[in-house]
C-alpha cells in the first residue's frame, strides 16, 4: 500500500479501503457491459497464441539440450510474456 499512498499521498486505511472498494466496483460494472462471448473469443486467441509459442519453443533445435532445461525455460518465459506467471522460475524480470 505504500505505493498507492505515495501516488495518491492517502495514508488513512479506511480512506484506502474506500478507494479499493470504488476500483473494484467500477472494474465489475465494467466486465458486465462486455459480452461473454467478446472474453471467451479473447481468451482462446491468447491461449492459442501460447500453445503456438509452446510448439516452436519444442522444435527449436537450438534449445535442443539433455535436461531440457533451455526449453523449460523458454517456455515459462513464454508464460510469463503471456501474463500467466508460474513458480517454476527460479528467477524474475
Amino acid at each position: 500500500m505504500n505505493k498507492f499512498k505515495d501516488i495518491f499521498g492517502i495514508g488513512n486505511q479506511i480512506v484506502l479501503d474506500f478507494y479499493a472498494k470504488a476500483v473494484g466496483d467500477t472494474a465489475l460494472a465494467a466486465l458486465l457491459t462486455v459480452k461473454p462471448e467478446m472474453l471467451t473469443e479473447l481468451v482462446k486467441d491468447d491461449a492459442m497464441k501460447l500453445v503456438e509459442e509452446i510448439k516452436f519453443i519444442l522444435d527449436n533445435k537450438a534449445l535442443d539440450d539433455s535436461t531440457c532445461y533451455e526449453q523449460i525455460s523458454a517456455i515459462v518465459d513464454a508464460f510469463y510474456e503471456a501474463g500467466l506467471p508460474t513458480d517454476r522460475r527460479d528467477y524474475y524480470p
